[in-house]
């Protein structure tokens, strides 16, 4: 298993989403974390690079391409997007692939949205998507000064989205294993 700080960020822009057409900001207030709610790993089925992105032969080769073209969320049809990727890059190793920036607004609230490509019935696959959440959650709450309470599953704010607290539940882990490699919730002073 890697290392929690050998960990690489692939920038991939998602430059042909609706989110860069509307190129709205935020001031993030935490971290919210999503998942595809079906089985299937692979980052390339999620995101594409733009065929103008001067190294697209490059992002093309590490996150692979895809023959379903206009599945993946690089497009101005979604109404929604995602911040960060977490799934099987093109090697079949896990990685993380960045869509967007932090302050870019991709839903209609003010998180960073984080998304999880689901496999079943793969418990080291699990662990490994844990590992990169525990690294980049560090790392985001690191950046911005947060403690672990800025950190949420979809379902906290979105009830009928219930597809990452319930996918990583099959395996054992919550959204608490991830807050675990994050600071802990402050406490108020009084």
């Amino acid at each position: 298993m890697q290392k929690l700080e050998n960990q690489e960020i692939v920038k991939c822009w998602a430059t042909n989403s609706t989110q860069y057409a509307l190129n709205r900001y935020q001031d993030p207030i935490g971290i919210m974390i999503h998942s595809s709610g079906t089985n299937n790993a692979y980052l390339k089925s999620y995101i594409q690079p733009t065929k103008t992105d001067l190294q697209y032969k490059y992002l093309e080769s590490v996150i692979g391409h895809t023959v379903f073209i206009g599945n993946d969320f690089n497009h101005s049809h979604r109404s929604f997007n995602f911040h960060y990727f977490v799934g099987k890059l093109n090697n079949n190793e896990i990685g993380i692939v960045q869509a967007h920036p932090e302050d870019m607004k991709t839903w209609n609230d003010n998180y960073i949205h984080i998304f999880i490509c689901e496999c079943n019935n793969d418990e080291t696959y699990a662990g490994g998507v844990l590992l990169k959440l525990q690294f980049l959650c560090r790392k985001i709450c690191d950046y911005y000064g947060w403690d672990s309470s800025h950190i949420i599953d979809c379902s906290e704010c979105y009830p009928y989205r219930v597809d990452a607290a319930k996918w990583l539940a099959q395996y054992g882990y919550s959204i608490e294993n991830v807050k675990s490699f994050v600071r802990p919730q402050l406490n108020p002073i009084g």
